[in-house]
């Protein structure tokens, strides 16, 4: 039976691996792990040519376009990453971002944001983990959130205040499912340069 951490051969979902930390993620879960992939974003030219990129690698992978900022997307994700398969591994990554005084914002930015950053990702979840625990070897997710999320950033309040949620959120499903055997890791990085910083 593989470890716990063992990938090679497992799918692994990708979430906003069109650019950025996503899409690292996914180039070394592929070079380095052997995962199969199930590649997530919103632009589906991005996400055909990572996979034609990591051809050579000799995984499986399977790009899958969805705007997580869309409920219905996130349904379509999830029903379209299980079909036929068991999915051993989900990297919950897709986030935006809105700059400036968080009144001057349009409400259409920052609902955007909250439905991509929070909503999508507490749906994913609750979607996956009855997946996981009905699986022997179980899985887990990853949840990448921010230092923004310990540390306040003037005019990115909304982006900040989604991060501290994801934070605790997976510090909780941590201490829930540890006993049942699901993985639950909570990542907070500092400033990566990435396309979400352009402005």
């Amino acid at each position: 039976m593989p470890s716990p951490m063992e990938f090679r051969s497992r799918w692994v979902l990708v979430t906003g691996a069109s650019s950025g930390l996503g899409r690292e993620i996914a180039r070394t879960l592929a070079r380095d792990h052997g995962a199969n992939l199930l590649l997530a974003a919103r632009r589906t030219e991005r996400i055909e040519a990572l996979a034609q990129e990591l051809a050579d690698t000799g995984v499986s992978i399977v790009p899958i376009t969805a705007d997580l900022s869309r409920a219905e997307d996130v349904e379509r994700l999830y029903a379209e990453a299980t079909d036929g398969r068991e999915v051993y591994g989900v990297v919950l990554n897709a986030g935006v971002t809105c700059f400036g005084p968080h009144h001057e914002l349009p409400w259409e930015d920052v609902a955007a944001l909250l439905a991509t950053n929070v909503t999508s990702t507490v749906r994913l979840a609750t979607l996956f983990l009855p997946h996981f625990l009905k699986q022997q070897d179980r899985g887990g997710m990853l949840l990448i959130t921010s230092l923004a999320g310990i540390v306040p950033v003037p005019y990115q309040a909304a982006y900040s205040g989604s991060k501290g949620f994801l934070i605790n959120f997976g510090r909780c499903l941590w201490h829930e499912l540890r006993p049942e055997g699901v993985s639950v890791t909570t990542f907070v990085p500092g400033g990566i340069s990435t396309e979400l910083l352009d402005i």
